[in-house]
C-alpha cells in the first residue's frame, strides 16, 4: 500500500508541479527516502541485514567497556567512529537501545541526503521538478532501500561526503574552508572504502583541473574550487589514520592487488551480475 502511494503521490506532485510550493519537493524526498529505509530496518525488533550485526557489536563492545580504543577489537569495523563513538554517544544522550540507534535514529539522520542531493542539484539544474525527480530516483535504487539501512558507517559516511561538496559548491565563504576540514576528516574515520574514494576522486579533480588550465582555451573559464593545502592535509591524515593509528590499510593494497590479478577474468561467468538481468526483467545474453 506505501509503495503504490508513493508513486501515485510523485505522479501527482509531477501533474500539479506549477501549482506548488517549492518547500513540497525536499520534504517529500526527505519522508519518502525515510519510509523506504524503515520499511526494511523496522521490520523486526531485532537489526536486519548484514553487517549491522557486526557494527552492532562494536559499538556493545565501547559501551560495556565505557571507552573506545581500537585494541577492544582488532577490526576494521572498529575503526569506524561512526559506530564506535557517535553510535553509543547517540545512546547515552537519548536513553535507548543500542538497536534502536541502529534502526530508528541514524536512518532519520540519513533521510536527510536527498536533501542535500536536492540542495546540490539546484546549483546546477534550474527546473525544481527534474532536480525532484533525479533525487527521487536516487531513493529508488535498491541500494538506497535494502542495502543502506544495513550499513550504518557507510551512511554516516555518505551524510559528510555530500555535505562536503554541498559545501564545496557553495558561494558561502566564513568557516567554508573550517567545515570542509571537518567533513573530509569525518569522512575518513567514519568508513574507510568511502574515504579511499573520496581522496582519490579529490586528487583525480585537482590533477585533471591543472591539465585543463594549461590549455589556453580554458586557462580563465577554469577555476580550482578547493586548495592544495586541504588535498594534502587531508591525505596526511587519511594516511596517519589508516596505517598508523588503526592500521586498516591493508584492505586497500588488498583490493587494488585482486582488482589488478582480475583484471581480465570480468567477462566470467562468476563475474556476472543478477542485478542486470533484475533491471531489463530478461535474461541477458552477455
Amino acid at each position: 500500500i506505501m509503495l503504490g502511494a508513493i508513486a501515485i503521490y510523485v505522479f501527482m506532485v509531477v501533474l500539479f508541479r506549477e501549482r506548488l510550493n517549492e518547500n513540497v519537493f525536499p520534504w517529500a524526498l526527505y519522508l519518502i527516502g525515510l519510509a523506504l529505509l524503515l520499511m526494511y530496518s523496522m521490520r523486526g525488533w531485532y537489526v536486519v541485514g548484514f553487517d549491522v550485526n557486526q557494527e552492532v557489536k562494536v559499538a556493545k563492545l565501547v559501551l560495556l567497556n565505557n571507552h573506545w580504543t581500537f585494541d577492544l577489537f582488532q577490526d576494521a569495523y572498529n575503526a569506524c567512529l561512526s559506530l564506535s563513538i557517535l553510535s553509543p554517544i547517540l545512546k547515552l544522550y537519548l536513553n535507548m537501545k543500542i538497536d534502536l540507534i541502529f534502526k530508528l535514529i541514524i536512518q532519520i539522520l540519513f533521510s536527510t541526503l536527498p536533501i542535500i542531493l536536492y540542495r546540490m542539484y539546484k546549483k546546477i539544474i534550474h527546473k525544481k521538478i527534474l532536480i525532484f525527480l533525479s533525487c527521487f530516483f536516487f531513493i529508488s535504487q535498491l541500494f538506497f532501500i535494502i542495502q543502506m539501512p544495513a550499513l550504518i558507517r557507510q551512511e554516516i559516511a555518505y551524510l559528510f561526503f555530500a555535505l562536503f561538496f554541498l559545501l564545496l559548491f557553495s558561494d558561502k565563504s566564513s568557516y567554508k574552508t573550517t567545515l570542509l576540514f571537518i567533513f573530509g576528516f569525518s569522512i575518513i574515520v567514519s568508513h574507510y572504502s568511502t574515504s579511499y574514494i573520496f581522496l582519490f576522486s579529490l586528487l583525480g579533480v585537482y590533477l585533471a583541473t591543472r591539465l585543463v588550465k594549461k590549455i589556453p582555451k580554458y586557462k580563465e573559464e577554469i577555476i580550482l574550487i578547493f586548495s592544495l593545502t586541504l588535498l594534502i592535509s587531508l591525505f596526511v591524515f587519511g594516511f596517519l589514520w589508516a596505517s598508523q593509528v588503526t592500521q586498516t590499510s591493508s584492505g586497500l593494497t588488498a583490493t587494488i592487488h585482486n582488482t589488478i590479478t582480475k583484471a581480465g577474468q570480468i567477462f566470467n561467468q562468476e563475474s556476472r551480475s543478477e542485478l542486470i538481468q533484475g533491471l531489463t526483467f530478461k535474461k541477458i545474453n552477455y
